[in-house]
């Protein structure tokens, strides 16, 4: 068999030159493969550079802010008429350098939410976020009380709006309805702000609202959902699967409900005690409003906001 060309013609090259010749060969081979790879990284001229993350950790943050920012979105509520007047400093001006406050507020913020919190993952951690309205698809609304009415198409933010959305069209009265689209309209307005708290494995999974179910549904209702003026904390955790609020298996749904009966001063507030949709009426007022008649509770939340141990579902 004749051998190829280049090989008779390397054959009858002085070795130095067979030498200079492969490296010249190897050098052009790598400047075109360069090349080729520089153009594949380059940005054509005109087009635009790659989208932001749909859901972005801005910083880290304590806990004990967490726990502030909720328990000022839950002093509104009626287990807080006692000892209202006594903490409303710590709770409305919170000093989260202050060991002592912190402790304090962690205690009142379990008057209510203790079954709740108890169920997080021991090594959550907490992070301010933002959100883009691409991410609404993979944010979920936790379904209990008047929330199940409306999950038979999935928990998904833009499933839950769309049937509230037909649903108010064909009962414009019904009152749980009713205050969603008062949130919304106040939203438009730029009314309605204060934290939303979700949980989930990380940024790219889906997550789980567990305070501020109305609010982002009512931003939800919107063609063009309005975000900025929400803060957005999210507890991450590689076993968030463990968590009944981040997945309803049998499994994390007993487990919830022993450490319910081992805590009975959480039970009102349980899932066990609340099967079926309460038909009393939702409380259809702004933040401030909701402050107002309390006391002055600037940049909390009404009782037509809560997650899915709220007083209000």
């Amino acid at each position: 068999m004749m051998e190829p060309h280049y090989i008779l013609f390397l054959r009858l090259l002085h070795p130095a030159g067979q030498l200079v010749f492969l490296m010249t060969a190897v050098a052009l081979t790598m400047f075109a493969l360069g090349l080729r790879l520089h153009q594949t990284m380059t940005i054509p001229a005109g087009a635009s550079a790659p989208p932001a993350p749909d859901v972005r950790r801005l910083r880290q943050v304590k806990e004990d802010e967490v726990i502030a920012d909720f328990l000022k979105n839950e002093f509104y509520h009626s287990d807080f008429d006692e000892v209202r007047k006594e903490f409303a400093e710590i709770v409305l001006h919170p000093n989260l350098e202050d060991e002592r406050e912190n402790t304090r507020r962690r205690r009142l913020l379990f008057r209510k939410r203790g079954g709740l919190w108890r169920e997080l993952p021991p090594d959550t951690g907490w992070w301010e976020v933002s959100v883009s309205p691409r991410a609404l698809g993979r944010i979920r609304v936790f379904p209990r009380a008047d929330w199940r009415r409306f999950a038979q198409r999935g928990f998904s933010l833009p499933l839950f709006a769309s049937r509230i959305a037909a649903s108010l069209a064909e009962s414009p009265e019904d009152s749980f309805l009713n205050a969603l689209s008062v949130l919304q309209s106040q939203l438009v307005k730029g009314g309605i702000g204060g934290s939303v708290l979700l949980i989930g494995v990380d940024e790219d999974k889906p997550l789980t609202i567990i305070e501020g179910n109305h609010r982002m549904v009512a931003a939800a209702l919107s063609p063009s959902p309005q975000l900025q003026s929400f803060r957005f904390y999210c507890g991450f955790s590689p076993r968030m699967s463990r968590c009944c609020w981040y997945q309803s298996s049998m499994t994390n749904l007993l487990h919830y409900a022993t450490n319910v009966l081992r805590d009975l001063s959480q039970f009102r507030h349980s899932d066990l005690a609340r099967v079926f949709p309460r038909r009393q009426p939702i409380v259809q007022a702004s933040s401030a409003a909701a402050g107002q008649a309390t006391l002055d509770m600037p940049g909390t939340m009404g009782a037509a906001d809560s997650g899915p141990q709220g007083g209000e579902e």
